[in-house]
């Protein structure tokens, strides 16, 4: 689970680096819709203090939220929940 944990957090952040971001500039906030494995990945995987330690050392404000739609609960990029997105629920 660790290595999935791993290679998943790792290709978040062979995205994030990549040039295609030069295209649109202006997109900082970023939402992963979910169920339990996305969670996981999020918890386990530290995304949100990855995502934090990117844009202190880049200079970039990247701001990551989830949905998780089993939940479903919106969580803000310091980890405050919301009610519902509003995003249908999956089956």
């Amino acid at each position: 689970m660790l290595r999935n944990v791993t290679i998943a957090t790792v290709l978040v952040f062979f995205i994030l680096s990549g040039n295609t971001w030069t295209q649109v500039e202006e997109a900082d906030n970023m939402i992963l819709i979910h169920k339990s494995v996305g969670d996981a990945l999020i918890k386990e995987g530290n995304v949100r203090g990855l995502f934090n330690a990117y844009n202190s050392a880049h200079g970039t404000n990247f701001q990551f939220w989830d949905h998780d739609n089993n939940a479903p609960v919106l969580t803000d990029p310091q980890g405050g929940t919301h009610g519902d997105y509003g995003f249908p629920e999956g089956g």
